[in-house]
């Protein structure tokens, strides 16, 4: 024979050799064992080896394969039954899940053709350290310690087409430019602990239209980015991270910042618990029948005017802050509850309305002091209830007095101005409890202003200003000794009088005015016209 034909003939038979080798797909029959490393549960009757294509589709064989050792082979498809890694490493160019189980172990491929329809148990990781772009359809179950991390510059998007169920924790991981995108479409549930690193990006949750909605105890570690975010658990979301969520919804259970930042776009309050941290937000679109707990900072940083409807409680030092040029209206339906320390500012030009409608109680101190502009509460018809048990504080500024429209006090103890004024523009009702003022931090009953109520048991102990054209009785006292006084009405609007009971005598009760008597050595009151020339006629009572 030809010496050039011979070696012809020779290279294109090795060459079919090579390409049969390569292109060999090998299916799991389970005739004998479990044991991948047995001939003759393969359908080649021989163990796969780095050339080859291994399907694993017969959910009714009566043994289903346990690796042996950490392989290498082409290909993966699992699609029915289920393959136990046992521990070892599985490498291959592609891998294609579409059903059956995969458990205990490492997958390092450079594709991902498919991961659809199937459930992976224990500790599994799963490495893309190649290949192109992977968009995997999703309705997967990811059971026990789960990690998935991408060493590549291409993408791998999880939950495309339907949502994925975690129940175990989860870990993802960037560790160059290719991005790396879990919940892509669907609700996509996660009962356990959420941890994400990106070297480069930040792993970006929800990114499509999906969202992540927590229904188990978890916790969230790394630096990941929510674009959707709901909690909706009997249990609690702890945030031992900052985060960033393009919409928050919470309807059930806890999400604890762990005095962490969380930055979000939309806030959608609709039950559950929000505590300890700061929640920078845009627009707040609904916040009712939500607790807000703790040393909780709740700061509108942008967006569009938010009305929202109340019917909270807020319990703890919580701070309330309008750092946008829009509205922020609170309980523009059902009043909320304050039950600690609570804190109202506006940081730049938009306004802040607390108690717009509805019985809104107070039982801690009430601050507006560093507020850049004027604190109103209670604009349309809504009603501040102070009704603590102990000492309360108004703390503010008098350069910024804060309005009260419609004030009931029913404590048993006393609410002390501290710091302001406060300015009534409706009306006080006095149940129980008393109001303490003091010079420069007096109860300023603005023009057509009333009361209704005072007693002994509750009343201003201490100066009360009346402003305008109306006759007014003052609902001054000392301690627990009501005694008003009363004046005529007033030529104007703008005529202003301040008046002071004292159950004792006056400092000087020897030296009497034209016309005068006697001065009593039980008591006095002092009234003095502060702005105005109005006389009045004065009865004391």
């Amino acid at each position: 024979m030809n010496t050039y034909k011979f070696k012809l003939i020779l290279s294109v038979a090795f060459f079919a050799v090579v390409f049969n080798l390569k292109a060999a797909t090998i299916t799991w029959v389970g005739n004998t064992n479990n044991d991948w490393n047995t001939g003759s549960n393969w359908s080649s009757n021989s163990v796969p080896t780095s050339g080859d294509i291994v399907v694993i589709s017969n959910a009714s064989a009566s043994n289903q394969p346990v690796l042996d050792a950490s392989r290498t082979i082409t290909t993966l498809d699992l699609s029915a039954g289920s393959l136990d890694l046992n521990g070892n490493t599985l490498t291959t160019s592609s891998c294609s899940f579409t059903g059956g189980e995969l458990s205990n172990g490492t997958i390092i491929s450079d594709d991902y053709d498919a991961m659809e329809n199937s459930t992976f148990n224990g500790l599994l990781v799963f490495y893309k350290n190649g290949g192109g772009n992977n968009d995997l359809n999703g309705g997967n179950t990811f059971n026990g310690p789960i990690a998935i991390v991408n060493n590549d510059n291409s993408r791998i998007r999880l939950a495309v087409s339907n949502p994925d169920v975690f129940n175990g924790v989860i870990h993802f991981e960037e560790n160059s430019s290719g991005q790396t995108e879990p919940a892509y479409n669907g609700n996509n549930t996660f009962s356990g602990d959420i941890s994400s690193i990106g070297s480069i990006n930040t792993v970006s949750f929800a990114a499509g239209s999906g969202q992540v909605v927590i229904t188990g105890t978890t916790t969230t570690y790394g630096n990941p980015e929510f674009r959707k975010l709901t909690i909706n658990t009997n249990s609690q979301l702890s945030a031992l991270v900052n985060l960033t969520i393009d919409v928050l919804r919470i309807y059930k259970g806890t999400l604890d910042m762990e005095s962490n930042t969380a930055t979000v776009n939309t806030a959608i309050f609709k039950g559950g618990t929000l505590t300890d941290g700061v929640v920078n937000f845009n627009n707040v679109d609904s916040m009712t029948n939500t607790t807000f707990i703790g040393n909780l900072t709740l700061n509108k940083v942008g967006g569009s005017n938010n009305i929202v409807q109340g019917g909270n409680t807020f319990s703890g030092g919580v701070n309330i802050f309008n750092s946008s040029s829009s509205l922020w209206r609170l309980a523009n339906v059902t009043g909320d509850d304050f039950n600690g320390n609570v804190d109202f500012r506006e940081n730049s030009s938009g306004q802040l309305e607390p108690a717009y409608n509805g019985n809104n109680t107070f039982a801690g101190d009430i601050s507006t002091d560093n507020s850049n502009s004027v604190i109103s509460f209670g604009n349309s018809n809504g009603f501040v209830i102070i009704d603590g048990n102990s000492f309360q504080n108004l703390v503010g500024n008098t350069a910024r007095t804060p309005i009260i429209k419609r004030l009931t006090l029913n404590t048993s103890g006393i609410l002390y101005l501290n710091l302001t004024n406060l300015s009534i523009t409706t009306s006080v009702s006095f149940t129980s409890g008393y109001i303490q003022t003091s010079n420069g931090n007096e109860l300023i009953f603005q023009d057509g202003a009333f009361f209704t109520g005072a007693k002994h048991t509750s009343h201003v102990d201490g100066p009360v200003i009346k402003i305008g054209d109306d006759a007014f009785i003052f609902p001054v006292g000392d301690g627990a000794f009501y005694a008003p006084i009363e004046i005529s009405a007033p030529a104007n609007t703008s005529d202003a009088f301040e008046a002071t009971y004292n159950n004792a005598a006056y400092s000087n009760t020897s030296t009497l005015a034209s016309g005068l008597n006697n001065v009593s050595t039980d008591e006095h009151w002092i009234l003095d016209r502060i702005a105005g020339s109005s006389n009045v006629t004065v009865t004391m009572h």
